[in-house]
Order: C-alpha cells, then structure tokens, then sequence
C-alpha cells in the first residue's frame, strides 16, 4: 500500500488492529487502583477511559447519548405498543437504513471491547482501545453538529434566534475546556488524566505503565542531573531508552529487589513510576509474585519530579 496514499492509513489502521488483537492475549504485572497483578480486571478499560478521555468529551457524549434518546427512541416508544412489529419495520427501514454507517460504527465498537477489550489480560494501557476512539469522535460529532443545525421555533422576540446562540456557546466552551485541559499538559502528553482525578500529577495513584510512563523523561533526568551536578545516580528505569546514552558511567543501574544496603556509590535515586506503582501496590487476588520492594520509599519525600513519569529520591 505504500504507492496508493488513499488505502495507505487503512493499511496502517488494519495492520495496528491486528497487533492490538494478537498482544492483547498475553498479560504484563502492571498497577491498577492499588493493586498489582499480571492478568486483567473487569473494570480496567472501562475506568482507564473515563480518566484519559477529557471531561468535556465525555460531557458531549452524555449530551448525544441523550439526542439520541430523544430523537430515536422516545418519539417512538409510545406508539410501539399499538403498532405490528412488521408495521413498524416498514415505517422504519427508511431511517435505519440513512444511519446504517452509525449503526456499523457502533457495532465495531461493541464487537472490538467485548473481543480485545473485556476479554483481555493485557491491561497495560489506553492505547488498547485507541482504534474505537476515531468512530466515537465522528459518532459524537455527528449528533452535536445536528443538535446545532436544528432550528429552533421561538416567539417573535427572537427566543429561537438567542436559544440557537446558547447552543453554540456551550460546545464551544466544552471544547475550549477540553483543548486547555490537554494543553495545560504539555510537552507530557501520555501522561493526561483528567480532573476528575486530579490530574496528571495525581494519575499515578490510579494507573502507571504506558498510561503514565513509557520512559519518555531520560533526556529530562538527564538535564536535571546536569543543572544540578550529579555525578552518581542510581537508575531504575522504564522505557526504551538507555540511561548509559545520556549518563555515561554516571548511571547506576538498580533494580527494586536488589538489598538497600548496597546503594553506597550515589546518593540518588531516579525511579520511573511504572516500578515505583508496581513494587508498592498490593498483590490482587492470584497474583503470587511479592511487592512492596520499594515500602522504605514510602516515608522519603522526592526531591525532583521529572516530568510525569520519574521521580527522584536523596538517599542520604
């Protein structure tokens, strides 16, 4: 597909689809609401969701759930009793075949969460149910444009007129709302959570992995460590990159489990939170692995936070 530009990003699409359903068949020890295991929860996807998605998309879906309501099912619900389920069908096949994309697009959605989603041990991110996110945009965006396209029968005094601008006004604050709340994160982006739970400052409380950290803070440690005059840290990292690249023999690699007692060659220590969340979380019920590597870090304050993702501890 790389010389047909159109089918290009459906390729890519297809292709990142197929990966999704194939690494969601495995499981990863992550951290969820406190706890630490190596297969999934019920509730991940969905509460993963509700804290990753800005509040002002999820108030606009409320909002075209209910134009929906309204619009398809209420005005229809109280004839439904006296009319013949052919009848009604007949009356009907018209409009359900004009929303037949939305009808295809919703079940996708459905069949892609009860197959990859609630089924899976992988819950190690809101990445997994990225590919629904392009249809609820378009599901949502739909309802709403028409919600703002429908005239509205006022009084002579302009009702309509100042009832249309309301309208407008509102999802126009609920989308500057929702820019801003992004924004406010930057250049953190991955590790978005919304009000709801305070934040990206407080998402490590509920989630790590890549939700929160996928290691994108080393060059940042790396830069800290400069300002500061660091010449031995002790490094546990997450992510992809190599803490040598930046730090040279300045980084000292560590682990959760090694003894505390041998950390007497820095008085640092980075911790992404991944390990941080995964060593102090308790163990869900079946998970026999041991946390609580990290317990004596409880009572020690960091002196630096990196980004989202790493803090750092003065040993001493």
């Amino acid at each position: 597909t790389a010389d047909k530009p159109i089918v290009r990003a459906f390729g890519q699409y297809l292709f990142g689809l197929s990966m999704v359903f194939q690494r969601a068949t495995g499981g990863n020890t992550t951290f969820f609401l406190g706890e630490v295991s190596n297969e999934g929860w019920r509730g991940y996807f969905p509460i993963i969701y509700l804290i990753k998605e800005t509040l002002a998309f999820h108030l606009l879906t409320l909002l075209a759930l209910l134009l929906v309501i309204k619009k398809y099912l209420w005005s229809h619900w109280q004839n439904w009793s006296r009319r013949h389920q052919i009848k009604w069908w007949a009356l009907h096949r018209q409009r359900l075949v004009k929303i037949f994309p939305e009808i295809c697009m919703l079940a996708f959605i459905a069949l892609y969460w009860y197959t990859s989603v609630f089924s899976s041990n992988l819950n190690i991110g809101v990445r997994h149910i990225l590919p629904t996110f392009p249809f609820l945009y378009v599901l949502v965006a739909g309802q709403i444009a028409l919600w703002l396209k429908k005239e509205n029968r006022g009084c002579d005094c302009g009702c309509g007129f100042a009832h249309a601008w309301l309208k407008k006004i509102f999802v126009a604050l609920l989308l500057v709302w929702g820019i801003i709340s992004v924004l406010l994160t930057y250049p953190s982006f991955l590790a978005y959570f919304n009000e709801s739970v305070g934040g990206p400052d407080r998402g490590y409380k509920y989630a790590a992995d890549s939700n929160l950290d996928w290691g994108q803070d080393l060059k940042r440690l790396k830069i800290w460590a400069d300002q500061n005059q660091i010449n031995k840290i002790y490094i546990d990292y997450f992510g992809g990159g190599t803490p040598s690249y930046y730090f040279g023999d300045r980084a000292l690699e560590w682990h959760g489990e090694w003894p505390r007692e041998k950390m007497t060659r820095a008085d640092f220590l980075a911790l992404s939170l991944t390990f941080r969340q995964n060593n102090l979380g308790r163990p869900a019920p079946g998970f026999t692995k041991q946390t609580g590597a990290y317990s004596w870090l409880e009572n020690l304050t960091p002196v630096a936070k990196i980004g989202h993702s790493i803090w750092v501890y003065k040993l001493r």
